[in-house]
């Protein structure tokens, strides 16, 4: 799929991704039922849905880039910077999509 994303809904994707193991504990933890823990659960159910059909290599970046903090994108999975930045796109975009902030082309 091909994914136009904005500025902020990238962002907003991106904050969704390099926190989500932070994000999914702290739902885990509490039985709190406020709008802040609904949208969180929305978001950490559509990061879910987007890394369930990631392949090794889409997990692999993701977990360069956003859980470890390396930011050198083409190291993460030996790829070429270009091929790299397009299969981090296509995860951000899986995301909004999921959550509703855009649609598939």
């Amino acid at each position: 799929m091909k994914y136009k994303l904005t500025k902020e809904t990238r962002n907003y994707c991106e904050e969704l991704l390099r926190n989500y193991p932070q994000y999914k504990a702290r739902l885990n933890n509490g039985q709190d039922n406020s709008l802040y823990c609904q949208k969180l659960k929305a978001g950490v159910n559509a990061v879910e849905r987007a890394l369930s059909t990631a392949d090794q290599t889409d997990r692999q970046i993701i977990r360069q880039m956003y859980w470890n903090r390396e930011p050198q994108i083409e190291i993460a999975a030996y790829l070429c910077r270009s091929s790299a930045y397009f299969r981090l796109n296509r995860i951000l975009g899986s995301i909004a999509c999921e959550m509703g902030l855009i649609e598939t082309r």
